[in-house]
């Protein structure tokens, strides 16, 4: 049996990608690894490559999608960001972004807040 938090993710990802490429962003990764983390989405637009960290929330939440993303969870973030860059981009513009979404009365998954720029490095 899948794991039914894991296919959450997975639904709540591709919601985030969809979002990103109606907005005329192109997805060029989902999910990159690399040595000290992890990062959802990886995309292109506006000239700025975007790093960004999807959150699944229940409507109504105490923790904001935003406020989920800890200076530790950062941190990680941008470290697998310095891996992906020093392999495939190492000279755009960056940022990174939070995306939260919700899952609707109807079940399907949808993107209440997109946070562009959400945070920086230090």
């Amino acid at each position: 049996m899948p794991n039914k938090r894991r296919s959450a993710g997975d639904a709540a990802e591709a919601a985030a990608g969809a979002f990103f490429v109606t907005n005329c962003y192109q997805i060029l990764a989902r999910n990159f690894i690399a040595p000290g983390g992890e990062i959802d989405l990886i995309a292109f637009g506006d000239g700025c490559l975007v790093f960004a960290e999807v959150k699944l929330r229940r409507p109504g939440g105490m923790v904001s999608g935003n406020e989920a993303v800890t200076p530790a969870k950062q941190k990680r973030i941008i470290a697998a960001a310095h891996a992906y860059i020093a392999m495939y981009r190492p000279e755009e513009q960056i940022r990174y972004d939070v995306i939260t979404v919700y899952r609707n009365a109807g079940g399907e998954y949808c993107v209440g807040e997109h946070i562009p720029d959400a945070f920086r490095e230090d």
